[in-house]
Formats: structure tokens, C-alpha cells, sequence
């Protein structure tokens, strides 16, 4: 069990450089893990129970405002992390903001917090065992999502590459999705809404799947 980790100061272990600053945020996690040897299956890591962020707040350049977020609830449910199988039952995002900037550049901020490139070329390079052998391939990631809730966001849009700026403001963003997964073939539901520039709206609904 975890409570009240302090991102910030945790942040601050890790080597990497970052374009950009984390000011605040927690993180609460209360998860049991339990191993299992069924006879004649490979052995199982199961880990469950729920992960809450708070109070996230990530800032650009200059502590320019870029991201948001009171709280991040996910409910776990058991996943067997050696057949990398996750499975959530529930996301549920509250009141997020995001501040999306493109600069006189045309820089988009939210780039920054893309990952690092890292050194060197891997493609086309495979895993070698001690032995000398290849290393077997590793079981596919699937991913599993029962529901997403996002109620109250807000995203704020300014791009400063024309003058004079172009300023759009979207709030009480409404999002839902459900049985969400990385598994070829299948498809989910999802429904949008959202206020535009306090005077229309825009509403959404349908299907999705991710290949």
C-alpha cells in the first residue's frame, strides 16, 4: 500500500533531463499481488486493486500551464503481468485541463513531454540468451479497458503563429468509452460531448478499435 507519494520529489531521483516541470502531485496505490504455479502452465504474477492520482500539474517553459489533472481513480483488475495480459475494470478522470500551445515557432508545447530518443539505432537488432541462442519471443501485450469516464475537462487552444492569435476554448468535456482493447478485431463504444467557446456544442458517438 502506498499514500500520499510525493511525484514531485520522487521525480527528482531519476537521471533524466525534462523540457518539462511537475510542480505537484500524489500518488495513492493499494494493490495485492499473488503468484500462482498451475501444473502444466507457465506461472501466473497477479496483481490487482486501485491506483489515484491527485492533483497532477505539469507546466512548460517559462511554468506555462499544460496539464492538469484533480484526479485519475483505476481499478485494477487481476492481470497477469508475466502472460502481460492488464486488465482495468474502470478509468475515471476527473475535471482535467489541458493548455495546448503551438509558439511563433510553431512548436507545439505538449511535445515536450514525449519521450527522449535514446541513443543509438536498435532496429533490426534481437535479443540474445547467455547461452548464445535467441532469446524467445515475448507474449503480445493485451490490454483490456471495462470503462472510461472523463467528466468536466477543459482544453484551452492558442496558437500564436498567426496575429493575432487564435484562441478556441472548449469545457464540460464528457467522455465515455466502453470495453476498450488492443485485441485485432474488436471494436468499442465511445460517446463525446463538449461546450465550444461557451456558445454551441459538439456531441459525438460510435465505435472505435485500436490496431
Amino acid at each position: 500500500k502506498i499514500r500520499d507519494l510525493n511525484i514531485p520529489y520522487s521525480l527528482g531521483y531519476l537521471p533524466e533531463q525534462r523540457e518539462y516541470g511537475v510542480p505537484s502531485g500524489f500518488l495513492d496505490v493499494q494493490a495485492v499481488v499473488s503468484f500462482a504455479q498451475p501444473k502444466g502452465k507457465p506461472p501466473a504474477i497477479l496483481v490487482e486493486g486501485n491506483v489515484t492520482l491527485r492533483d497532477v500539474r505539469i507546466q512548460g517553459k517559462e511554468k506555462s500551464p499544460m496539464l492538469h489533472l484533480p484526479r485519475i481513480e483505476v481499478e485494477v483488475s487481476p492481470s497477469d503481468i508475466v502472460a502481460r495480459e492488464f486488465r482495468v475494470a474502470s478509468v475515471t478522470v476527473k475535471d482535467p485541463g489541458i493548455d495546448v500551445a503551438i509558439d511563433p515557432s510553431g512548436k507545439l508545447n505538449l511535445l515536450l513531454l514525449s519521450m527522449r530518443a535514446g541513443k543509438g539505432n536498435d532496429e533490426g537488432k534481437q535479443a540474445v540468451s547467455p547461452s548464445g541462442g535467441s532469446e524467445p519471443a515475448s507474449p503480445e501485450t493485451k490490454v483490456f479497458i471495462e470503462a472510461i469516464r472523463l467528466s468536466g475537462g477543459k482544453v484551452r487552444f492558442r496558437d500564436r503563429t498567426t496575429d493575432p492569435p487564435v484562441e478556441v476554448a472548449l469545457d464540460r468535456l464528457q467522455l465515455t468509452a466502453d470495453n476498450v482493447t488492443t485485441e485485432k478485431g474488436r471494436k468499442a463504444k465511445f460517446s463525446f460531448s463538449t461546450a465550444f467557446q461557451r456558445t454551441g456544442s459538439v456531441s459525438l458517438d460510435g465505435d472505435f478499435s485500436i490496431e
